[in-house]
């Protein structure tokens, strides 16, 4: 490798590392406004999540109070079902001719009045144990302080009745006065207690009506947040990796093509010679097509470099590349730096004599240069050496470096037996099957 060589590449270098510095640098700008987003994102589930608790305590809430609700109308109207066994217990009571059969129809007559009572006072104040509020609206205390002459006075008589079938020896027994007390106040009880339960079922209705608007307010206010964090977190967010992804696609593409991109010549290297030979040497074994490989070496070239200079030598090289890839017709054809002063050209489909007629042509081109050599062992002119070889791939025979094997040894004979050409003829055929080896030169080479 020459020291200009080494220069470009060096340059090569710190350019990919200036490259790559800058990638860094983007990086660590763009840390800021992920954090903002991460925040912003963070905050905006925080805001979702408490609407969704919100909802859910709603909804317990709600089904909560219709089941309180739901219990205070049933035993609500449980209490006009109660009034009317009393005033049945009441009614056989008088009737009653057996005195055993009057105090146990008492005792019935003591449970619903008891019940009753009990239920009355829950309704108005509250019961733990029924699980009555007592919270009762305005309009609802209203209607039992109306209640309460009546239901005083139905409770009276009957447990007048009670007392008296107690006390009393023999049945029947009078009751006729408590039972028009009763049928005194009963309708006005029963009425009251009508309006009571339609107040109840009225109030009901409206908490769970303001219930489900409270759910509507917070499920629109999760679509609102949500449809937010669409527009200002995720479709930024969006964009923000979209961009970030076609930045960093561009940067590896820069980064593919320079690694596999010869510095100083700017034809493919090596290693993208090595990539795209083994997926033609696969390609040609699947089609059963043959692949050949021209290598090329400019003659006396370090003589060239030590007259003129080395940087006088890295443009000569430019220039024979540059040459032998226009030379290069077909699309699939390659042409790569191989290393040094040498070339290799890889031609997929291609048979020994259309690999030797590109040989041929590549060879005339760079002559044309008429790149000035004062070297005793030159012609006056730069020159290169070819070596080609041909094969037909089969799978016994598939190995990538037989071809490459081939095709040096071609090079090394041109070099060495200095004839303008050699014709050509089977050479290494146990190895290469139908491959066929030849080379051309000019007459003086080192």
């Amino acid at each position: 490798m020459t020291r200009g060589t080494r220069q470009l590449e060096r340059k090569h270098d710190l350019s990919s590392r200036q490259t790559e510095q800058a990638v860094r640098n983007k990086g660590s700008n763009e840390r800021e406004p992920a954090r903002i987003f991460t925040v912003r994102y963070v905050l905006a589930l925080s805001l979702v999540a408490a609407l969704i608790v919100a909802g859910q305590a709603v909804v317990q809430i709600s089904l909560k109070q219709q089941e309180q609700d739901a219990r205070t109308i049933n035993i609500a109207g449980r209490q006009r079902m109660l009034s009317q066994r009393i005033h049945a217990h009441v009614l056989t009571a008088e009737r009653e001719t057996n005195v055993d059969r009057l105090r146990a129809r008492t005792t019935t007559l003591t449970n619903d009045l008891a019940l009753w009572q009990r239920s009355h006072d829950g309704l108005r104040y509250g019961d733990v144990d029924l699980d009555l509020r007592g919270n009762n609206s305005s309009e609802v205390q209203v209607l039992f302080a109306s209640l309460k002459p009546n239901f005083v006075a139905i409770k009276t008589a009957a447990g007048e009745v009670i007392a008296m079938a107690e006390a009393a020896d023999a049945a029947p027994i009078d009751l006729r006065p408590q039972i028009l007390t009763i049928l005194r106040h009963e309708g006005r009880f029963l009425g009251t207690m009508d309006q009571i339960v339609h107040v109840y079922e009225k109030e009901a209705a409206a908490r769970v009506t303001k219930l489900q608007r409270i759910e509507l307010l917070l499920m629109a206010s999760a679509l609102f947040v949500l449809a937010l964090e669409a527009m200002f977190i995720f479709r930024p967010a969006v964009r923000r990796i979209r961009s970030t992804m076609s930045e960093l696609s561009r940067v590896s593409n820069i980064f593919q093509q320079l690694s596999l991109r010869d510095g100083l010549t700017a034809i493919p290297n090596r290693r993208c010679f090595d990539v795209i030979y083994k997926r033609e040497l696969r390609r040609a074994l699947r089609s059963s097509e043959p692949l050949s490989l021209v290598l090329i070496d400019v003659n006396n070239f370090k003589e060239y470099n030590d007259s003129f200079g080395h940087q006088v030598g890295d443009t000569c090289l430019t220039r024979i590349a540059q040459t032998l890839r226009n030379n290069a017709r077909r699309p699939g054809d390659l042409v790569a730096r191989y290393g040094g002063d040498e070339f290799v050209v890889l031609l997929p489909n291609t048979d020994m004599r259309g690999a030797h007629n590109v040989a041929h042509v590549m060879r005339r081109a760079v002559e044309s240069l008429k790149i000035q050599h004062a070297s005793p062992n030159a012609q006056g002119i730069l020159t290169i050496s070819t070596g080609v070889a041909s094969t037909k791939l089969t799978r016994a025979n598939k190995r990538s470096s037989d071809l490459l094997r081939a095709a040096d040894a071609a090079l090394y004979r041109a070099k060495r037996t200095r004839i303008t050409h050699i014709e050509d003829a089977a050479w290494g055929g146990d190895k290469l099957g139908a491959g066929h080896a030849f080379a051309v030169t000019p007459v003086k080479s080192n």
